[in-house]
């Protein structure tokens, strides 16, 4: 179960490649989604219920507790989950692309696999890699065309979600997209205050961009 699981998840990443084919890459997502709902992305199963496990996982880890090193062994190897490789900067990189894809559901179901994906993402654990994001956001959002436009909402809504709320980073839109990092040993501010200040961000954006436009 083990083995196939992985090969599953591989075989899947290779059918999510840049101008597949809708229905294979959709299928591969959809997938990859079923994957994430059973085994969840956190190394070692932990952000799978008890009641979850399988019988046979079960069994491997009461004789792991009894100290079976082989066990023990078995034990990890089960309660790993096989989405993880999904989580390297190359599968983010490209499930980002696919969340700007011109087909709905595609877009639907890559932003359902990147909103389980721990933060920073892989690919922009820096300021400086977040604010290139950023950048191609702002540039989507400003976009005619309702699919790229209705993307760039998400994917703004995404990072916002993952570096501003998740990781406390004061990050900004306008008048230039910015992101600085909470300084070493400060508080973190409460979920109301950080909410507050993306608003505000937000606020700033419309305005920003209402008065290039007048």
């Amino acid at each position: 179960c083990e083995k196939w699981t992985k090969w599953l998840v591989r075989a899947l990443l290779a059918s999510a490649y840049p101008g597949a084919p809708y229905e294979r890459k959709f299928t591969a997502l959809d997938l990859l989604n079923a994957v994430v709902e059973t085994w969840g992305v956190a190394e070692g199963g932990e952000d799978r219920a008890q009641h979850e496990r399988s019988e046979s996982t079960k069994r491997a880890m009461e004789k792991a507790a009894a100290g079976d090193p082989a066990a023990e062994l078995a034990a990890r190897a089960l309660e790993a989950s096989p989405y993880l490789p999904c989580l390297r900067e190359d599968c983010t990189t490209s499930l980002l692309g696919a969340a700007v894809d011109s087909w709905d559901k595609l877009r639907a179901s890559a932003f359902s696999l990147l909103q389980r994906h721990p933060a920073p993402l892989a690919g922009a654990e820096t300021p400086t890699a977040l604010e290139s994001r950023l950048r191609w956001a702002l540039k989507l959002l400003r976009s005619p065309r309702a699919r790229e436009s209705d993307a760039a909402a998400q994917l703004t809504r995404l990072l916002f979600r993952k570096y501003a709320l998740d990781l406390g980073w004061d990050v900004k839109l306008a008048p230039v997209p910015s992101a600085t990092t909470p300084a070493e040993g400060a508080t973190r501010a409460s979920a109301g205050a950080t909410a507050t200040r993306v608003l505000d961000n937000m606020c700033d954006l419309i305005e920003n961009e209402c008065g290039e436009h007048k």
